[in-house]
This record gives structure tokens, sequence and C-alpha cells, in this order.
């Protein structure tokens, strides 16, 4: 056996390992986060790890995607990486656990109605005059018959004398869920989650008052096979356990985030008796454990779209025997509950005002209507956006670049105020804006040589570019200023990257217009959901012609718009009731087929206003 080191954790860990283990499966199948935005297949260049030892030589791919400095230290994409002997690995990747997570949105008023109803019953005892059974005794307290299991009946008995009948009943949909002794109405608990592709948000709610007790956000640790659900899907569909690897990968950060709601706030696990969650599609049936195969290919079906109520523990999430699970619904394989949720926020199924609502990612779902008709579509914009296919692109984390401007000089914005590592969503939006205003790149995405910049564009700029072949950069960064020591750039190649994801989003914008026979003056608003979307600065989307733009249109952030739908859909069963509604009411688009979306796409390319 091959003695492997890793070292970079808290603590080292002296592993085993087999002569040509890909060492990014290695280290996954030992639950060691590494990045793999594009699910190991040698795209993202974001498998770096340090490397001692006898591994594989460095391939041609890693030429192209490490820069010499980082190949001299002895970096390696772990993808692309074999073991062949004794090794030490140094982790090096940014992790997850630092990243800002967008956790609360705007929230709709709602009649407090929660599925889970508790009932404190003071009993009379049993007489020789009144020999009712234990079940009619508890059942005669209500309107209608409670229907109940024979495993609340075998523990009756017990719980009724000892308690001296003094009991709680716990009620959902007509049944009893659970009898307890004395008191305990004043212990109510859902939880509402948000399982989104890079996040997961998981808010504690009082479900007798309706208050959000408490939330914690964590990162979905499903991105260990790929930043995109696609890549995700794939590697379910290989070999007997790739279902199994997604699925146990999700329940693990849903169950971390429930220890930490109950230690903070001291709430008994017994006490939380239902989950609601929303998500895409994709991330529904992997939660679930459904093949999500057919959703991947055409003609894109998935397993179920309807909401269905699953145990808790059946699904390896670790609370009371009556917890239960339940889902939103989805409206097609592409846009999922979240998005459902984002309409029983915003409620734009009620308005008469046409508005346009965007969830801008690696799968941005974008709905436009109003009360008359909503249309939606998902456009598959892929991760350039979130940092992935950027040489020196990251997720939003400490030393990731949030915003750029340019003046007199070039003045960057980097969260947590350090070093900067590389660049975020956010960033290179604010970028492109400002190198498209400044004359620094043309409409068409051309960064332009000194020479044929004009004379406003500032000297620090111009000194700025440098030329590697056909690839000229833009370094936003010097080396001594930068964290890892080389300096943090912005290439011909990466904005290439971009104009591939907002031709993608802007062409979906323009066939839901074309389908509703409308232009941009008669959308009055622009919702832009989701966490990236709400880190950027709406005006520079607009610059570069990702949203439309007219006198007309107002752009708003809601926020957290899927976890505040999933919040009120556990607290009110009216919500649950219009969420199901609106997902009946969303007509599907899918664009892959379409001759006109192709058409559309190639001439949303370049950076010109939307308007």
């Amino acid at each position: 056996m091959i003695e492997v080191k890793i070292i970079g954790l808290e603590e080292d860990l002296n592993l085993k390992a087999e002569f040509s283990d890909n060492l990014l499966s290695f280290l996954q199948k030992n639950d060691i986060e590494v990045d793999a935005n594009c699910g190991g297949n040698g795209v993202c260049g974001k498998c770096k790890v340090k490397v001692k030892g006898e591994v594989s030589d460095v391939k041609i791919k890693e030429r192209d995607l490490l820069s010499k400095l980082e190949l001299e230290r002895g970096i390696r994409l772990a993808c692309l990486t074999t073991i062949e002997g004794d090794i030490e690995v140094e982790l090096i990747s940014e992790g997850r656990s630092t990243l800002r997570i967008l956790d609360e949105g705007d929230e709709d008023e709602l009649h407090l109605e929660p599925l889970i109803q508790k009932d404190y019953l003071e009993l009379e005892e049993p007489t020789l005059e009144d020999q009712a059974s234990d079940w009619t005794r508890i059942n005669r307290e209500f309107d209608e018959e409670l229907k109940v299991n024979l495993d609340i009946l075998n523990k009756l008995p017990d719980i009724l004398r000892n308690a001296e009948y003094n009991i709680t009943v716990v009620r959902r949909n007509g049944q009893a869920i659970g009898i307890e002794p004395s008191d305990t109405t004043d212990f109510n608990y859902g939880l509402a989650f948000d399982i989104g592709t890079t996040t997961v948000v998981g808010y504690l709610l009082d479900l007798t008052t309706g208050e959000q007790v408490g939330k914690v956000a964590m990162a979905n640790r499903q991105s260990d096979y790929g930043s995109d659900a696609i890549s995700r899907v794939n590697h379910a569909i290989q070999g007997e356990t790739g279902r199994n690897d997604l699925q146990d990968r999700i329940i693990k950060v849903i169950n971390q985030i429930i220890v930490e709601l109950i230690d903070k706030y001291q709430i008994e696990k017994e006490r939380i008796y239902e989950l609601v969650f929303v998500g895409n599609t994709i991330m529904n049936h992997l939660l679930l454990g459904l093949k999500a195969d057919n959703v991947a290919k055409s003609p894109y079906v998935s397993v179920i779209n309807e909401p269905q109520m699953v145990p808790a523990n059946k699904l390896g999430i670790d609370l009371g025997q009556n917890a239960s699970v339940t889902y939103l619904p989805n409206v097609a394989s592409y846009v999922g509950s979240d998005i459902v949720a984002g309409l029983l926020t915003t409620r734009i199924d009620q308005s008469s005002d046409l508005k346009l609502l965007v969830d801008l990612g690696t799968n941005s779902e974008i709905v436009l209507g109003n009360q008359d008709r909503m249309i939606a579509c998902a456009a598959a914009a892929g991760p350039a956006f979130e940092g992935a296919e950027i040489e020196f692109g990251m997720n939003g984390v400490e030393g990731a670049i949030e915003e750029v401007r340019i003046n007199d000089e070039l003045e960057i914005s980097v969260i947590g105020n350090q070093p900067a590592k590389g660049i975020c969503g956010s960033g290179i939006i604010s970028l492109l804006a400002e190198l498209l205003k400044k004359g620094i790149i043309n409409k068409t995405g051309k960064v332009l040589s000194v020479e044929e910049m004009d004379d406003s564009v500032p000297q620090v700029i111009k000194d700025a570019i440098i030329e590697e072949g056909n690839n000229r950069k833009i370094i936003l960064v010097n080396a001594k200023e930068a964290a890892n020591g080389e300096p943090v750039t912005i290439s011909q190649k990466d904005i290439r990257a971009i104009q591939l994801a907002q031709g993608a989003i802007k062409a979906g914008i323009k066939i839901l217009m074309s389908e509703l026979g409308v232009e941009s003056k008669d959308i009055s608003e622009v919702l832009i959901a989701g966490g990236f979307g709400n880190y950027i600065q709406p005006q520079d989307a607009v610059t570069i012609g990702v949203l439309p733009t007219s006198p007309e249109i107002k752009i708003k952030g809601i926020g957290n718009a899927a976890g505040s739908g999933a919040k009120a859909a556990i607290l009110s069963q009216e919500k649950r009731k219009i969420a199901k509604e609106i997902a009946e009411k969303v007509d599907y688009l899918e664009l892959s087929g379409r001759q006109d979306f192709q058409n559309e796409f190639m001439s949303s390319m370049s950076f010109e206003k939307f308007e």
C-alpha cells in the first residue's frame, strides 16, 4: 500500500492508497474537500494541490491551466494526477467554509397555519362509569376523528398513565403523529431549507409563533463532484455508488446544519416535526436519491415534479421518528421548486404589471409574466459568472475581488479586506462594465491594444496591459500585492467565457419576450434572485447588456427568495396550496432545441445594451 500524508487541515492525516489511484477521486473518497468545479474533467483548473513525492508527469492540460510559477512550486491539478508512490499532499484550494452566503430575502405576509398542530389535553381518568378506550378518550376531544398508527397505540397506555392523563397530541393532516406527556405546545418547530447548487441555508422556525429562531448557512458539499448540476448528474450515473455519493454529501450538510441549530438554540431534536425543502429539480432528485439520468438528456424528463412527504429518518436525516420531509413542486426539469418559492414570495402571478424574475447562475432560471400568463426557461449559462472557467476566478470567499472601479486609478474591493487571490462573479461583472465604459474593451469583447485606446484611458490601465500571444491580459493586482505572489489578471480568454454566459441569459430573456410579444419598455420590474445576483450592482449588468433596460424598468435584488418561499410554505398551508397552483400555471419553454434560441444566442454575446 502507498502512504499518503495530507496536510493543510486542522490535523494532518495519514492515509493508504493504491498504485495508480486518481488523486482527486482518492481525496473525495476520503471526504476531503477540494474545489472541483468541472467535476474532475480537467477543464476548470480549480482542484489545485501541492504535491511532493511520486506522482504522474505533468499533463499538457495542466501546463495550460497552471502558471509556470505554480508548476515550479509543485502545484498540480488533482483530477489529472495519478498516485505512483508515497506522497505528501498540501491542500491549498480556497475551500467553501468561508463562502459569502445570502441567507435572507424579501418576505410576503402570510396567515400562520402550519401543517403541524399541537393540542394540550387534560383528560378525565377512566372510571367504572366511563370505560372508554384510551384512544377514544383522546379522540372525542376533537371535531374530526383522528387517525393513529400502531406504534403510538402500543405506547399510549404508559404515556397516559405516567402523565396522569395530561398530554399533548401532535397532529398532521388529520393523523396523530405523536402523544407527548404534559404540555409541550410551546415546543413546536420546523426547518426550512434552500438547497442551492453552491450553498445550503437552513432556517429554524417556531411553528406556534411563526418566528424565525435562527439560521445556519453552509457550502453544498456536492460541489466536490462539480460546481454545476449536470456534472453531478454525470457522477451519479457513473458506477454503483455515484448516486449515493451525492445523496450522502447533502444529507451530511443538512445534519450538520441541524446540529448547529439545536446546539445553539437548545432545541430538542424530537420537537422538530417537519422540514420543507426547495431547490432546483436536480437538487431535489439528488436529495431524495432518485435517478436523475433522464433530466440531463433529451427530452429532459424528471422522475417527479409534484411534492411528496417522506419520513426524515428514511433519508438519513437525524431527527425524531415523527419528523417528515416535504419539498415544493418543480415546474420542469430545469425550473425547480426554488423558482416556485421565489414566485410565491414575489407573487408575480397576482401582478397586473409585467415582471421579469432572473436567478443568475450556472443554470439561470428566468420567468416573465403577470397574472395573465407566466412563462419560464432555463439558460445554461455555465459557471463563468461564478468564477469557474476564469483563470483567476473563484467563489465569493475572502480574498476574492468583489468590485472594480476605474477612475484615475484602478480601485479594487476585496472580500475580507486582504490581499487578492482572484476575482468572483460580482467583481467580474463590475470589471467588465468599467472596461466597457472606459473604452478598454469594445462591444465585441475585444481587449484593445494600447495603440487602439484613446487618450481618455488612464495610464495606469495602459501600463497594466500585457501581451501573451493571442491572449491579451490586464493586470488587476501585481505580484507583490497579490496573496499568492503572482499577478491577478483578466484575459481575453476569460472575457470570451463571460460572453458565452451572458449571451445565453440574454437570449433566454429575448425568447420569453418574443413568446409574449413584448418589448423591454413593457417590463415594469426586473427582480434579481439568488446569492450571486444580489451581490452585483444592477447597473453593471445593464451596462454589459445581460439585463434589459428602459426608463420604465425598475431593477431590484430580492435576496434569497427561495429561502423566503420555503419559510412561508412551512408556516402556512395556504402558501403550499398557492405554490402548487403557481407551478401548474407556469408555462415552460425548453430552449435547447429551438433554432430561434441559437440565432439569439449568437447575436447576444456582444456587450450591446439590451433595449
